[in-house]
């Protein structure tokens, strides 16, 4: 989750040399609203773990 939130704030570590993220969904088809979110600093995978965890942390509350 941590890699995914450097990479959509811009960091470059382990990422191939100009690869840009929201021009790759573009390329294949994604839907508008996760081009926009990735073009905008939202990772949509990080999106799904943060839910999650939110239910994980219900699921586990007495």
């Amino acid at each position: 989750m941590a890699m995914k939130v450097y990479w959509s704030w811009g960091g470059t570590v382990g990422k191939p040399e100009g690869m840009d993220i929201a021009d790759e969904f573009v390329k294949n088809g994604a839907p508008a609203v996760l081009v926009w979110m990735e073009r905008h600093g939202i990772d949509f995978t990080v999106l799904l773990v943060a839910l999650g965890l939110t239910l994980l942390a219900a699921l586990n509350r007495p």
